[in-house]
């Protein structure tokens, strides 16, 4: 099969991400893969996903004999394996194939997050290593895309696709249609996948670090590996804060139910009073982080904080939400800057992302405590993102 031209090359067959009018797929599978998973649920769900794709024949298999015995008979795009359930050992797989000086794109696709299992699999000639998470479904999508990236990467099939001139990968026209494409679904999906990338790396990295730190008994060289933990975390917070980021506005705002959000919040470390009446916000889903924010701020800075009030009251048209605690509160020049980035006693971003959150629907968030009488956070609402149930 020749294949001289395509256009968004496959991704308008993603299960949950085509788009209608401007796509061009193959209409025969253009890429062969090799399935192994003892889990057989999770082997179904992923053979099924990928095949929809329409961009690739699968062959898949639970057995760690039977996957060497198909190595040896037949030649694939790509393999994707579990790690280690009962015969079957992806990275025993993945050895016998390297021994053999077979280049062939292998993609470790498990919930085994251990540092030393991430090490053993990149030093044993694995291309990617993705954690699929609590929900394999959701991670699928970043699948796809690094066998994709693996084998476009790996310069295969040059001589039967030709990708078109257009300044985005796969896209042959900048319609508005492909615009909105980009930045609502191929463009999360790639910073998900480079997220993925950046995350497996520091298991890496803290993997070697701890047998660096099993290692060493000079002073001098702990403080080093202090300095390298502390640096790998802080990239960590980072990734952390541009998934959140990335995150806000992905749903669109509905009616939420305050007292339900109160509700969710958890109690465990301080006691929190409401009095809030039964009243609808029409926010972004991502609200309830808001609260959890402010929670969190007097747990870990309120000091002598014992507990959180909650409360509302009607200004004009617009609804306040108050949240105050009984804490050392926020000194003036700080009230201000506490919703800047990184600004705060232990640097983080939950206050900015607060802000932003509220502002999809043109809420606020302001504080307005005393010093040395506790913070006091209010959320205005204006009228048209507020009612009564």
């Amino acid at each position: 099969m020749i294949i001289t031209e395509v256009t968004m090359h496959c991704y308008g067959a993603i299960p949950g991400l085509s788009q209608s009018g401007s796509v061009t797929v193959s209409d025969e599978p253009l890429f062969s893969l090799l399935y192994l998973e003892s889990n057989p649920d999770t082997l179904r769900m992923g053979a099924e996903y990928l095949e929809r794709t329409g961009c690739f024949t699968i062959t898949t298999t639970e057995s760690r004999s039977k996957a060497v015995h198909l190595l040896s008979n037949n030649t694939y795009d790509a393999i994707i394996s579990g790690h280690q359930h009962s015969d079957l050992d992806g990275i025993e797989v993945l050895k016998h194939l390297r021994a053999g000086n077979t280049t062939t794109p292998f993609i470790i696709f498990t919930n085994d997050g251990n540092a030393k299992t991430v090490i053993k699999a990149l030093n044993s000639g694995a291309d990617y290593y993705l954690l699929m998470g609590e929900r394999p479904e959701n991670t699928l999508p970043e699948l796809f895309l690094a066998i994709y990236q693996c084998i476009i990467e790996g310069d295969k099939r040059q001589s039967t696709i030709r990708m078109t001139g257009s300044p985005a990968p796969f896209i042959k026209h900048q319609s508005e249609e492909d615009t909105t494409y980009l930045r609502d679904k191929k463009y999360p999906l790639l910073f998900n996948m480079t997220r993925h990338e950046i995350m497996n790396q520091i298991m890496v990295l803290e993997g070697f670090l701890e047998l660096a730190e099993a290692m060493t008994t000079e002073p001098e060289q702990s403080g080093y590996h202090k300095m390298i933990r502390s640096a790998g975390t802080a990239i960590r917070h980072q990734i952390d804060f541009a998934n959140s980021y990335c995150a806000i506005g992905s749903c669109d705002p509905r009616w939420l139910q305050i007292h339900d959000l109160i509700d969710q919040i958890p109690t465990e470390h301080i006691a929190i009073h409401s009095s809030c009446e039964d009243i609808s916000w029409y926010a972004d889903p991502m609200v309830k982080l808001v609260f959890t924010t402010m929670i969190q701020n007097t747990i870990m800075h309120g000091e002598r904080a014992t507990e959180i009030r909650i409360s509302q009251r009607i200004d004009g048209e617009t609804l306040e939400i108050i949240v105050e605690d009984d804490g050392i509160g926020i000194p003036y020049d700080q009230k201000e800057r506490i919703f800047e980035e990184c600004i705060g006693k232990n640097t983080g971003f939950g206050l900015f992302l607060s802000r932003e959150i509220l502002a999809i629907t043109n809420s606020t968030i302001t504080e307005t405590g005393e010093p040395g009488q506790g913070a006091r956070f209010v959320i205005s609402i204006p009228q048209a993102a507020w009612r009564y149930n």
